[in-house]
């Protein structure tokens, strides 16, 4: 496979100007507006643990926000304590973390870093309380929360080596403790099913602790945590600033056990004016700390939600009014509603607001230039099994919202690669809006030939007008045999309408199962380009308007007024270099031996493509 190594070379400086020191996020000595996504998560709770993480969803998803104008990524860690950290049997404490934990974090560490990007590590949320999962042992989360032995088990066997290992990570923007703790706090209006189990006084006590354990640990690295809204993080109109530095050291002890900055989050439905920062700058909160806004609607409201706004004007308002940032929940779709309310957006509505206030500000957002590994040509999904049995059902899938309403077939492409042993057949499964699993009743034999399987949507008995998963499920043709090999997937489909073709090398589903031995079954995944992936012709076509190439010796200079796209070919239209970018770009090409080459630059449905000559 060949695959071409873009070098972007050119590094920005950032600098604030006329920013006071709360206002903006000091990274690793850049001080940065901090504008960005929740992906919050791949797998819920298990993106780390004892399974590798599926690091192409990550990818994309990361690279999709820096190509934006973005510069941050929110992603949660271990939230419910369901698969990781590891609790002893007995004794009820933290042992360790899990077999992937540090190696699964550093992958996405490295991505962001690569792409210019600041990752926002969530350690935990108000889920630690939440009866959602059999593997979550409230007895044990409470033991962690509440008491001395607990707090220092989780500090000792799992904080501290995690934070030790990544500590000098350049994409780690902070570590943030808690994810909305309120909602397992019954005096702070918990809504977690075991919240009257946890005090305020016993999450402060925490807090203080695994602070000053981090920063112990990290001196360099901030520490943040997430407030569910400004009634518990601010003392205006009669509110309890329950995070403040005096009431973490009151509980804990500690006087390094504080917040460096704090997030806070705002949703349409959770009040009105009182608690809404788009109505206030952040001087109105009365803080000394710089604030960002960790999650709000990544899609316009009205007015019927109390207040009215659109995700680009919050963002902009965001940046105009002394904040330190703003990050949209979330990057994938899900289609939740409060009361009518939007309670979600996703990357294509959030989009437009990042590119927007990128074109306007980016001095104060812009990390660096992406460093990128580009393919062509026709990519598959490869999902690799061993020792497949009759019984056990491993699976992969595809979380996110699909809307499937008026939509006749649910097809894709499969075959079985050379070298396989025994006979598999495969089953397709939805799981619609409330999680609720709906298997159709197509079981399919594959083959080692490429196949098209189709099976009727109605098949499935969702009665919903979306799905939140596609999945599929695979085991031994029968009970005499297994199957050990790989199985190729392509061009899912919805009627006409494609999915994933994975050409772009992303897509990749994530695998899993109902246990371990179900789980161990799949041994890897990954995409594969299996034709013409040798580069990409580049044709000229006639220069449009809103672009305009300068070339001075080896370098270009590109000028846009949007993202722009350029490649650069040799004159047999093999594909040398590609750069995506906003607004402006520079291209050094001391690396090209002389001759004449091909540019072409796209910008939306615009197209400007000339030749160049080197000497």
């Amino acid at each position: 496979m060949k695959q071409i190594r873009i070098l972007l070379i050119a590094l920005f400086a950032l600098v604030a100007l006329g920013h006071t020191a709360t206002n903006r996020i000091t990274v690793h000595g850049k001080t940065l507006f901090l504008s960005g996504l929740n992906l919050a998560w791949d797998k819920f709770s298990q993106d780390v643990g004892d399974d590798p993480i599926n690091i192409n969803v990550m990818k994309k998803a990361i690279q999709d926000v820096r190509d934006s104008g973005g510069n941050s990524f929110r992603l949660w860690l271990f939230t419910n304590n369901a698969y990781d950290p590891k609790y002893d049997a007995t004794t009820g404490l933290v042992t360790g973390l899990g077999t992937n934990t540090i190696n699964n974090v550093k992958q996405v560490l490295d991505v962001a870093d690569s792409n210019g990007v600041v990752v926002s590590l969530c350690l935990l949320s108000f889920d630690l309380m939440q009866n959602a999962e059999s593997n979550i042992s409230i007895a044990n989360n409470t033991k962690m929360l509440t008491t001395d032995s607990g707090t220092t088990a989780f500090i000792n066997n799992a904080l501290v080596p995690l934070v030790t290992a990544l500590k000098d990570h350049p994409a780690i923007m902070s570590w943030e403790i808690f994810n909305e703790p309120e909602g397992m706090i019954k005096e702070q209006d918990g809504w977690a099913t075991n919240a009257s189990d946890i005090k305020t006084v016993n999450v402060q006590r925490f807090v203080n602790k695994v602070a000053a354990a981090i920063k112990k640990a990290a001196p360099t690295q901030l520490v943040s945590s997430s407030a569910v809204t400004f009634k518990t993080s601010s003392k205006v109109s009669g509110f309890l600033d329950i995070w403040s530095d005096s009431a973490l050291v009151a509980q804990g002890g500690d006087a390094t056990g504080t917040l460096d900055f704090i997030q806070v989050h705002y949703y349409p439905d959770w009040g009105a004016s009182t608690v809404d920062p788009f109505m206030h700058p952040a001087s109105y909160w009365g803080l000394n700390k710089p604030i960002v806004l960790g999650e709000f609607p990544a899609a316009s409201w009205s007015t019927g939600c109390m207040t009215s706004q659109n995700e680009t004007a919050a963002l902009q308002y965001a940046y105009d009014n002394g904040y330190a940032g703003a990050m949209g929940w979330s990057y994938n779709t899900f289609s939740t509603t409060s009361n009518g309310c939007p309670m979600s957006g996703s990357f294509t509505t959030f989009a437009p607001a990042m590119r927007s206030l990128f074109l306007k500000d980016s001095a104060d957002i812009k990390i660096k230039n992406p460093i990128r590994t580009s393919t062509t040509g026709n990519g598959v999904m490869a999902v690799t099994l061993a020792n497949q049995v009759y019984n056990l059902y491993p699976e992969i899938f595809s979380q996110k919202d699909v809307t499937i309403k008026g939509k006749t077939n649910y097809c894709f492409d499969v075959m079985v690669a050379a070298g396989a042993t025994g006979t598999l057949k495969i089953q397709p499964v939805f799981k619609d809006s409330v999680w609720l699993w709906s298997k159709s009743n197509n079981y399919v034999r594959v083959t080692d030939q490429w196949q098209t399987i189709c099976t009727p949507v109605s098949s499935f008995a969702v009665k919903s007008s979306f799905i939140k998963s596609m999945d599929i499920q695979f085991m031994a043709y029968d009970s005499t045999t297994t199957f050990s090999g790989t199985v190729l997937f392509d061009n899912v489909r919805l009627d006409t309408d494609t999915l994933y073709n994975f050409n772009d090398g992303f897509g990749l589903w994530s695998f899993g199962g109902d246990n371990a031995a179900t789980k161990a079954i799949v041994t890897g995944t990954g995409i594969q380009f299996i034709s013409g992936n040798s580069g990409s012709a580049i044709i000229p076509t006639n220069a449009k308007s809103g672009i305009t190439l300068t070339q001075r010796n080896r370098t270009i200079e590109i000028q846009g007024n949007s993202e722009i796209q350029v490649k650069i070919a040799d004159i047999n239209g093999h594909l040398l270099l590609s750069k995506v970018g906003l607004g402006n770009l520079s291209l050094n090409l001391q690396d090209l031996h002389a001759g004449v080459y091909l540019v072409k630059i796209t910008q939306g449905s615009e197209v400007h493509a000339q030749s160049i000559t080197l000497h």
